[in-house]
């Protein structure tokens, strides 16, 4: 029997970082080297990740794949170059899970919301009244409800900016979230943190706003001079599609899985 894992998170860190327990911590750290020691085959999200248990574990096979996490394909053209850039709206999507900091998107959506009055914010969530209790906390206003995966497509058609922050963890690291695909092939410009580490993919990328160790007021004014910014809807477009067709390419990455198991 070949035994092929897909690791989409160090989950010995994410134990550690939910319950501080060390005891916990050390078991899942065994079954994880187990696990790797064992496996014929492995798929890591990020360089990162791979990077990680090489310091970790001393783990120096090549047989592994790097392929990040995604879950979205970049819509039509005719759709992201017709979007309306005029309007400052913001989204949120995900969990209200301390690791997402909503807490400091929060924080930074208010800071932008006294330059820019004609800012607004959109939280998608399941967790509704978890959202509306920090929103309450920060003294802001957002539409909070919850999108169903299929419609997500369509919904943040609607939205400028979407909100992808972490905090300088091995957990955020090593990761490659999906919300990036998500915003991307809807033509929502990401404000993300340079602490994900694969996420150097976007470097040259000039429709992002990005945040890398600054404070929510240096984040706030990074915003406030990006809206200044004429956005250009068909450079946007190609920007993005080169992404979809390099670093979020089905095709590319079924190939390669083809060729290295063979």
């Amino acid at each position: 029997m070949k035994i092929i894992n897909w690791f989409q998170g160090v989950i010995p860190e994410e134990v550690k970082l939910k319950t501080n327990n060390k005891k916990q911590y050390f078991i899942f750290s065994l079954l994880e080297r187990f696990a790797l020691k064992l496996s014929y085959f492995n798929f890591f999200v990020s360089k990162e990740m791979r990077n990680h248990y090489w310091q970790k574990y001393n783990y120096k096979k090549k047989n592994y794949i790097v392929m990040p996490c995604f879950n979205a394909t970049l819509l039509p053209k005719t759709i992201i170059t017709t979007k309306n850039y005029q309007k400052p709206t913001f989204v949120y999507i995900g969990s209200m899970a301390k690791w997402q900091c909503v807490d400091r998107i929060c924080n930074v959506f208010k800071l932008v919301k006294e330059e820019i009055q004609t800012a607004e914010l959109t939280i998608l969530t399941g967790q509704q009244e978890e959202a509306k209790e920090l929103c309450s906390l920060y003294n802001i206003k957002a539409s909070i409800r919850y999108v169903s995966l299929s419609e997500l497509p369509t919904e943040l058609v609607k939205y400028k900016y979407g909100f992808l922050l972490r905090d300088d963890i091995t957990v955020n690291n090593v990761a490659t979230p999906t919300k990036m695909s998500t915003y991307l092939a809807s033509g929502v410009i990401p404000i993300y943190s340079e602490v994900i580490k694969d996420f150097s993919a976007f470097n040259d990328l000039k429709f992002v706003v990005r945040e890398n160790k600054k404070s929510e007021e240096e984040i706030a004014k990074e915003i406030i001079a990006f809206e200044k910014k004429q956005i250009d809807t068909k450079q946007l477009f190609e920007e993005y599609k080169i992404i979809f067709e390099n670093y979020y390419s089905e095709s590319k990455y079924i190939k390669k899985i083809k060729e290295t198991l063979r």
